[in-house]
């Protein structure tokens, strides 16, 4: 990129001291201040990205807006660099000193900051976010950074809170793509990058509902299944209710974590013999999935295997979002079945 900006300036330089000389041709005139010309534009150069400076992306986590593979072009300088809400920024961070991060910020000193039912609020007021490719997308696993889900995350003095853009299925990850950054560890904001943009008009209308689609999660997951070789589920109403009836277990003890044991009672509990608890499974999910981004979510894990399972035949699925100790989330479980 440098060498890019280098000749270009020593072309404009050239054309505009050749064009300055009208007494002979323009050609001869720039092979006569070419070494000139060359000299001027390294030092131009040189100062230039004392202001600036050119960074490649690693990841996808600021995904719509800036891709892998892509290169972008910073200030770097303190004199331009004073960020704020809803900027991106690249910074360091202390657990990975030697590798350059991306993010946006959310919220500045004195800022509070809460995340809850999928979505982030900036001192007390939903906060619009046309930058993610989607709404009601926005979790945090346990300890995964600074706070909880419901808790309220103060903004301390000279301190940024930032997130990236890509949050599907509660991938803000880890504290290196998320929480708090120093002033001092930000190394610059992009240059003529325009922000992905989608209407957010209608955000604030799925605020306590769920997002996931059980019809369009089994399309997808059988149109794998079948790429894969292997034979599409058949979706199950009763297969359906014995997922329902482990929700319900699951709300009344206050439990939600997968449990073959008592899995296996709300199959016995929705009609089915005791044989079947030979071929059942079961997945339990806490986050703001989508019908894609839980495929997504399991096809890039171990339980790829579970969905791949030649021996299972139906599935049935519930969704529901659910307080849990007062703080809203998004519950799914799914229960297959084998032969019998």
């Amino acid at each position: 990129m440098q060498l890019i900006i280098y000749i270009v300036i020593f072309l404009v330089i050239s054309f505009a001291t050749a064009t300055l000389q009208k007494k002979s041709n323009v050609i001869k005139r720039i092979v006569r201040y070419s070494l000139i010309n060359l000299v001027l534009s390294y030092f131009i150069v040189i100062i230039l990205f004392k202001f600036i400076d050119t960074v490649g992306v690693s990841d996808d986590f600021m995904s719509p807006t800036l891709h892998k593979g892509d290169t972008v072009l910073f200030l770097t300088s303190p004199l331009f660099v004073h960020p704020k809400r809803g900027d991106i920024i690249f910074y360091t961070n202390k657990n990975k000193p030697n590798v350059g991060l991306y993010a946006r910020i959310i919220g500045v000193e004195g800022d509070k900051v809460l995340i809850t039912n999928g979505f982030v609020y900036l001192n007390g007021q939903l906060l619009e976010e046309p930058y993610t490719s989607k709404p009601h997308d926005t979790f945090v696993y346990p300890n995964a950074i600074m706070g909880q889900n419901c808790q309220q995350i103060d903004v301390p003095r000279n301190k940024f809170f930032v997130l990236t853009d890509f949050r599907e299925g509660g991938s803000l990850g880890s504290l290196s793509k998320a929480g708090f950054v120093d002033y001092k560890d930000i190394n610059g904001i992009p240059v003529g990058i325009s922000s992905f943009s989608r209407d957010t008009s209608h955000d604030k209308d799925l605020v306590g509902k769920s997002v996931f689609d059980a019809n369009k999660y089994v399309e997808l997951l059988n149109q794998k299944r079948t790429e894969n070789g292997v034979s599409p589920l058949r979706y199950d109403k009763k297969v359906e209710l014995s997922a329902e009836l482990r929700l319900e277990d699951m709300i009344k003890n206050n439990n939600f974590t997968a449990n073959a044991i008592e899995s296996g009672k709300s199959f016995i509990n929705a009609g089915f013999p005791p044989s079947a608890l030979n071929s059942d499974r079961e997945g339990v999910d806490q986050a703001y999935y989508d019908s894609a981004s839980l495929l997504d979510s399991y096809w890039n894990s171990q339980n790829k295997t579970v969905l791949l399972d030649k021996n299972l035949q139906s599935i049935g699925i519930v969704s529901k979002v659910v307080d849990i100790n007062n703080c809203p989330n998004q519950i799914i479980i799914q229960h297959f079945l084998g032969q019998q």
